[in-house]
């Protein structure tokens, strides 16, 4: 089954904006190459925005940091920032014909 399979990394950062009414609700994605998707969220009362992307193949990316300093760059240049409370990256798969895993 692991041949089968084609590992992913994925980056996310969750920002805190000096305007809150800039913050949308819902899941939107560029249509850039690597994408980004910007989402709300909640926590503690207080709203902030978090920003997922740059994912590549598993290894065939050497600086993980330079992946962080694109998705700040991009959030950057959209919005006016106060602070980056969190970020963090993930590894995900995906199967070779895109259907998702069952049963």
């Amino acid at each position: 089954m692991s041949f089968r399979l084609t590992p992913y990394r994925s980056y996310i950062q969750v920002w805190e904006l000096e305007d809150q009414v800039t913050l949308l609700d819902g899941l939107v994605y560029d249509m850039s190459d690597p994408f980004h998707y910007f989402r709300r969220v909640e926590q503690g009362g207080k709203s902030y925005m978090m920003i997922g992307g740059q994912d590549h193949k598993t290894a065939h990316q050497a600086n993980e940091q330079e992946s962080f300093r694109r998705l700040e760059a991009q959030v950057r240049n959209l919005y006016a920032v106060h602070q980056k409370v969190y970020e963090w990256s993930s590894q995900y798969y995906e199967s070779q014909d895109s259907l998702p895993f069952i049963g």
